[in-house]
């Protein structure tokens, strides 16, 4: 069956994060990761990394509990060494100038209309002009 595509920045952070994960298994001898990313990739990426850490998969700092431990099934902890993030919109998009007086849900069919029309650039634009509803699914958002 073809894998159901990720849609939004979390659905897409997600998804990078099982893609880091099964990449990391193979990679053991990984200690450290440093992600370098740029617009909206580094939303999905810092999105990742937070779904990383709260899988237990990475810390911000090595401590003695990150060892590898026979009764420890899984692999140490990883360190973040570096989180490098250009051109990113680490807060959403905000209207300036003229486009503050657009009304919301225009400035999101704007959005929108520049990443493609489509279900998943929907939610994408919701998600940078920060006026998606969140909704159940996302109650457990990072």
């Amino acid at each position: 069956p073809a894998e159901k595509e990720a849609h939004g920045i979390d659905g897409h952070g997600r998804a990078l994060a099982d893609e880091m994960e099964r990449v990391l298994q193979s990679h053991s001898f990984v200690k450290k990761v440093s992600v370098l990313a740029f617009a909206l990739g580094a939303l999905d990426a810092r999105y990742a990394l937070a779904v990383l850490s709260r899988r237990g998969l990475l810390e911000a700092q090595a401590t003695p509990s990150s060892r590898w431990t026979p009764r420890r099934q899984r692999r140490p902890a990883l360190q973040l060494h570096n989180f490098v993030a250009m051109g990113a919109p680490m807060l959403g998009l905000r209207a300036f100038g003229i486009y503050r007086f657009v009304f919301p849900a225009i400035r999101v069919r704007m959005v929108q209309a520049l990443l493609g029309n489509g279900s998943a650039s929907k939610r994408d634009a919701e998600q940078l002009c920060l006026a998606d509803s969140g909704g159940a699914e996302h109650s457990g958002a990072l």
